[in-house]
């Protein structure tokens, strides 16, 4: 038999952002206050008293305060669209045993995200380095004020980042809280099941998925609902955050059981007598599952000013992200540990990743010693030694700021650890008369109590924790015990 389908699906039209808190515009609100408290502030009869003004009535222009800012844009709104198709092939191999293998796949498009960032400083302007901290007095490094009340309006000294934005009476302007709706989606399985229907007490049935999904946009919220994905870096190339998802699980093994032992009433053995009580009406069921662990996502380095968004790590070549002991297996990973201050964890015994270090060339050259997977492009060893003293700086005199281009935004070099959980069940059913039954249930969740290390900490600066597990996906082994009734 072979089947297949496609289709197309919407999603809901619904506002669940924090429009409430947008400013359309510029505001105005005078007051009027009674000048001894007993006598009124002023008679309706003689009009709205005269009001001073807004410095500016340009509505594009944010008056007095240079604070963050939200944005619906013209193009938001529109409903996420899933395009999906699949298609199987299914084949009877025995009585009662069926074998299908099939092909699920689909593409999003005008996903929520939280990915934009229209107020970033331009990038052709990294290449003034330490100079876009500098204060903005009017007119610096050959920039000119924006508009005339630029810094009046600032109430202090503005940076010379600030006068290069692209709306520089803003800070961040945040599009992700309202209806951003740029993000992508693709998804490829190939789906494997053997399934058994009930026949001679044996029901079970074996699935395996293989597949890939890849993403720019996890969640509406980084680092929230997505489990461990940060926010992307380049807005201005959103291809260049297409990564696999941290909701990818490669390989998903799950077996699924249901045995009624052939003893008792109307069974083959022991059909009647006190045995036909005691030893009928046993089932035993389990089900086992088998899945990869969650991509990686690190981050983040030092930042670049102007440029609000995570500025990710870049990669030492030929150093592994594994850690010599998660090499040899997760469960060799010795999570208990204090690290002294100043100390870091070691890879051969408690960490899953090798570690960052700063002294590594701006080329990403490797230092001697130990291996040393990550390195920070923009930190002042390797951008600017003319603000630290110490002497193995690699960086030059006030080098640019970049972008690193070798580490994705989310990787699947290195995994959390592969998740394993069996559940077991016993079922002894005892009929009374025709119509009564009493079914007692135990049941054995994570039976054999093991353990699944979860996402470590994923910030490469964080020396006494990076990649140090702590937490179990599948807890302690539980066991239950339940009675139903049924008449």
């Amino acid at each position: 038999m072979v089947r297949g389908g496609a289709g197309i699906l919407y999603g809901p039209l619904q506002y669940n952002d924090f429009g409430g808190g947008m400013t359309t515009g510029y505001t105005v609100s005078p007051s009027q206050v009674s000048h001894n408290g007993f006598d009124p502030a002023f008679q309706i009869d003689d009009g709205m008293p005269a009001f001073t003004p807004p410095p500016n009535e340009d509505a594009g222009q944010y008056n007095g305060s240079f604070v963050p800012g939200s944005w619906i844009t013209k193009d938001a709104g529109l409903p996420a669209t899933l395009y999906g198709w699949n298609m199987q092939i299914q084949h009877q191999l025995a009585q009662d045993l069926v074998a299908t293998v099939g092909y699920i796949g689909n593409h999003a498009t005008n996903l929520a995200s939280n990915l934009l960032n229209p107020n970033n400083m331009p990038q052709k302007y990294f290449s003034m380095g330490d100079s876009l901290y500098q204060s903005f007095d009017g007119n610096s490094q050959g920039v000119a004020a924006p508009f005339p009340q630029f810094v009046q309006n600032w109430g202090g000294n503005p940076q010379l980042q600030a006068a290069l934005r692209p709306f520089p009476q803003y800070d961040f302007i945040d599009q992700g809280c309202c209806l951003e709706n740029v993000g992508m989606s693709s998804y490829n399985a190939l789906i494997a099941s053997v399934a058994r229907r009930y026949h001679q007490g044996l029901n079970l049935q074996v699935s395996y998925t293989w597949s890939k999904t890849f993403t720019d946009a996890d969640s509406a919220i980084p680092g929230v609902h997505s489990g461990n994905w940060i926010q992307n870096m380049n807005t201005d190339n959103l291809h260049q955050e297409k990564a696999v998802s941290t909701y990818d699980l490669r390989h998903i093994l799950v077996f699924s059981g249901l045995y009624e032992l052939p003893f008792g009433k109307g069974k083959p053995f022991l059909n009647h007598g006190i045995a036909s009580a005691i030893l009928g009406g046993w089932e035993l069921g389990t089900v086992q599952r088998m899945q990869s662990g969650q991509p990686m996502s690190f981050g983040c380095a030092s930042g670049i000013p102007g440029f609000q968004n995570c500025i990710r790590f870049s990669r030492v070549p030929g150093v592994p992200l594994k850690s010599a002991v998660y090499k040899t297996g997760a469960k060799n990973i010795q999570p208990f540990v204090v690290v002294p201050p100043g100390g870091s964890l070691d890879p051969a015994v408690n960490t899953m990743f090798n570690a960052e270090y700063s002294n590594v060339a701006r080329d990403g050259s490797p230092v001697a010693g130990a291996p040393y997977a990550f390195y920070d492009l923009n930190n002042n060893y390797n951008r600017d030694c003319t603000t630290d003293s110490i002497s193995y700086c690699h960086g030059g005199v006030n080098q640019p700021y970049q972008l690193p281009n070798n580490l994705p935004r989310v990787t699947d070099e290195v995994r959390a650890p592969a998740y394993f959980n069996n559940d077991l069940s016993i079922i002894k059913t005892i009929p009374f008369y025709e119509n009564y039954t009493l079914s007692i249930k135990a049941e054995f969740l994570n039976t054999f109590n093991e353990h699944t290390f979860g996402v470590p900490d994923l910030q490469p600066y964080d020396w006494g924790a990076f990649g140090l597990p702590n937490n179990t996906i599948n807890g302690p082994r539980n066991m239950q015990l339940t009675a139903r009734f049924q008449f």
